[in-house]
């Protein structure tokens, strides 16, 4: 994963953390079904560790923060509270080496109706940062300022929104007054999020990221742009008939790479094999080029779960090739556990 890539994933945290869009009131929030959880839950922790095989058996390894299985399958360790509503009350996100990087926490004026979210992110040398987002009665930010360690306000955050509440501009002012990031949202007639872009103004560079959609609102195309305006990596989506991504077919330029995933299912919908695919590269004409009558199989990833009474999963192990490679475990409460 380039540095780009590294921090894309960075800024789209922060747009997503910060921009309701379309938000109502539910009678109850759809975060625990976002993450395939269902029964009374109240909180859940998930750690990820490396796998490796002992005496012919998965032997748990080493624990780690963040881990990418096979091609874009991305696992993180998290811990996740939520109220009665299903509604997330607190997050906390760690990095790649499994150190707390963010804590979150959202109250309620009712079950589902935000009223103010506090974000600590913290930096290597023990300092934080905190913000403070205010929300209105409708469900969008009303004010958030960022603060720091001492509690001087470094930073406000200003958003617009269109008459179907969703985010269109997101900006971050500095203390003095001067704009460091920006990012404006674009949405089709259907409310769909077609196209995002980050810009920082003191480089005079641009992160943009555009979206695709059929007839059903399915994604079916993503592509991302590097700050240099060049092609960064391209995905295109294929559904089954129960409406779950059976294929993404991938570009990334810059590994000169192009080939395709192919997800396997059980009956309930989890994913229980993936197939990396690549096509055969040649070179012509001073370029790279693709031959798609030519694949070659790179690896396949095999997954097998456990289960509590509820039917969530509480443990996840990862095989490529048959070989272990990583073991993920989920701590799940529930409120009829606590008294």
């Amino acid at each position: 994963m380039n540095k780009f890539t590294s921090l894309l994933g960075i800024l789209m945290l922060l747009s997503l953390s910060c921009a309701p869009n379309n938000i109502q009131e539910p009678s109850r929030c759809s975060d625990l079904e976002e993450i395939h959880l269902s029964g009374p839950v109240s909180s859940i922790q998930q750690s990820l560790f490396t796998l490796n095989e002992q005496f012919g058996e998965p032997n748990k390894g080493n624990e780690l923060g963040v881990a990418t299985f096979i091609a874009f399958h991305k696992y993180e360790k998290f811990y996740s509270a939520f109220n009665e509503s299903g509604c997330t009350t607190v997050l906390w996100s760690y990095d790649a080496e499994g150190n707390r990087i963010e804590s979150r926490v959202i109250t309620y004026a009712s079950e589902t109706k935000k009223v103010e979210q506090t974000l600590f992110m913290y930096k290597k040398d023990g300092s934080r940062i905190k913000t403070v987002s205010k929300y209105r009665d409708n469900g969008t930010i009303r004010e958030a300022i960022k603060t720091d360690q001492e509690g001087a306000q470094i930073a406000q955050i200003l958003y617009s929104y269109d008459k179907d509440l969703n985010a269109t501009e997101i900006r971050e002012v500095n203390a003095d007054s001067v704009v460091t990031i920006k990012m404006t949202y674009d949405f089709d007639e259907k409310g769909n999020l077609i196209e995002e872009n980050t810009y920082f103004p003191d480089l005079g560079t641009r992160i943009k990221i555009s979206s695709s959609y059929d007839d059903q609102n399915k994604l079916v195309k993503r592509e991302i742009y590097n700050p240099t305006g060049a092609l960064d990596s391209s995905h295109e989506f294929n559904y089954n008939k129960t409406g779950t991504v059976y294929s993404d077919i991938f570009y990334l330029p810059d590994m000169n790479t192009k080939g395709f995933v192919i997800y396997d299912y059980d009956t309930t919908g989890l994913v229980i094999q993936q197939d990396l695919v690549s096509y055969h590269r040649y070179w012509e004409n001073g370029e790279y080029k693709f031959n798609e009558e030519a694949q070659n199989l790179i690896a396949t990833g095999t997954y097998e779960y456990k289960f509590d009474e509820y039917g969530n999963w509480t443990q996840l192990l990862l095989f490529t090739d048959e070989k272990p490679s990583y073991m993920i475990e989920r701590d799940i409460k529930y409120s009829t556990n606590e008294d």
